[in-house]
Parts: C-alpha cells; structure tokens; sequence
C-alpha cells in the first residue's frame, strides 16, 4: 500500500473512530492495546470489584490515593505507576489517530464492523479504480 493510500484510508478510518460510542470505542483501544503490548487499558467502572478481586485493601487505598481517581466517575484505568485514574470523558485518554494509522497500515479493523466497512469499501474502491486503469 503506498502513503496516499495509507493516508487516505487512515481518514476513513478516523472518521469512524470519531463517532463510535464510549463502549465502541474503548473496546476497539483495548483491543489495539493488546495488539501492541500496550498498557493503556480503558475499564468501566461496574468491573472495578471484579479487577480489584484478590487486591488487599492496602494495595486498593494506595493504587486510589496516588492516582487520580473519583469513584463517581464512568470509566478507570491503571497509570504507568499502578495508581489508578479516573474519567467520564474516555477519549481524552485515547489517541484516535494513532489507532486509525495502526488500523490503515495493518487493514485491521480491531472487531469494529464499522472499521471492517471503511477498509472494506476502500478496498473495494481501489479494486474498481485499478480495473477501470
């Protein structure tokens, strides 16, 4: 795939990216996460009891006192540091564009149909350009 390509279906992508909903979109980040080794795992908060199963409640208070965490809050995550921190706004902790350059180059849709689409249609049109060359 050559860089116009590359751009062009990383807009596409992009765009798809933009106007997912917060459970759409932190599944599509946590399963580029796991694609890259990446730490940047984005939880709900109804899993907090469910995650924290096994933790003392020293480790729970410390992990809760050195980040930045708020229980009223939608959404948490691990820093570098294990503290935890806490959002209601989860695209603020997701890089929108790094994903859609990761999706264009590797044409992975991260089990997003509507990503699968946009790669597929894209496809698709560069299929039909290439025959009608």
């Amino acid at each position: 795939m050559n860089n116009t390509t590359t751009i062009t279906l990383e807009a596409k992508i992009l765009e798809v990216l933009e106007s997912l909903s917060d459970c759409e979109l932190i599944s599509v980040n946590n399963e580029y996460e796991g694609n890259i080794n990446g730490e940047n795992y984005i939880n709900s908060m109804d899993e907090f009891d469910d995650l924290h199963c096994g933790m003392t409640p020293w480790e729970i208070a410390r992990a809760v006192t050195y980040g930045d965490f708020c229980a009223a809050h939608d959404y948490f995550r691990y820093n570098v540091y294990g503290n935890l921190e806490s959002t209601d706004y989860v695209a603020d902790w997701i890089d929108l564009e790094e994903i859609a350059a990761y999706c264009a180059e590797h044409e992975d849709a991260l089990y997003c149909d509507e990503i699968q689409e946009a790669i597929d249609e894209y496809n698709d049109g560069l299929e039909e350009s290439e025959e009608t060359a």
